[in-house]
């Protein structure tokens, strides 16, 4: 699958509690299919989370001005109430290419919404929660790719379905705001790594 990762740079909205779950609840709540909203004032650079395709949706009702990343997996992010696309539609780009700006728009006026960034992925038809399928380091969760072990900050460790063949144990440590995962495998000691994957660190 196409790695998703989080390159946004502002948090959720404080009415939310600062937590993508809760705004998601908030959501459904109101009667929408779902999505957390980011505290993004007027104006703000929107990047993309993956590589992908953009497609521009002006006016996509009460979203707004959407642009929507297709990955090459074939789900895709909705980015709403933009102020502005900056890129044509059909434009290829990669990870932390700016899409557009963020805004108020949708509902029919621009002017209907206080200034915020609404989100969410679609996978099989269905609306998800983008921020639980980020594929590398970000802010909540952080995800090691090949590992057995998700890091959560809701939930700590998380034991995944990924499998390194001939692991016999894991640990799990915090060394200031870094998390390392670490396996002993046929007499050697393995770390996950979001930047470079499983490395040999010492033998046993």
């Amino acid at each position: 699958m196409t790695a998703i990762y989080n390159k946004f740079t502002n948090p959720v909205i404080s009415d939310d509690n600062r937590d993508a779950d809760i705004s998601w609840q908030h959501h459904i709540q109101r009667g929408s299919l779902g999505g957390v909203d980011l505290a993004y004032a007027y104006g703000t650079p929107v990047t993309a989370s993956a590589d992908g395709v953009v497609t521009n949706v002006p006016w996509y009702g009460t979203g707004g001005n959407t642009a929507r990343l297709r990955l090459a997996d074939g789900r895709y992010i909705e980015y709403m109430h933009l102020s502005q696309f900056t890129l044509a539609s059909g434009t290829s780009v990669s990870v932390g290419t700016q899409i557009g700006l963020s805004g108020a728009s949708g509902n029919g006026d621009p002017n209907f919404y206080a200034p915020h960034l609404h989100v969410h992925l679609y996978s099989g038809g269905i609306r998800q929660n983008v921020f639980h399928y980020f594929s590398v380091a970000g802010t909540d969760p952080t995800v090691f790719v090949g590992s057995l072990y998700e890091a959560s900050s809701s939930n700590g460790w998380v034991n995944q379905p990924t499998s390194i063949g001939g692991v016999s144990s894991v640990a799990a440590i915090a060394v200031g705001g870094e998390k390392f995962l670490y396996t002993v495998s046929n007499g050697k000691v393995y770390e996950a790594a979001s930047n470079n994957g499983w490395t040999s660190l010492s033998t046993g």
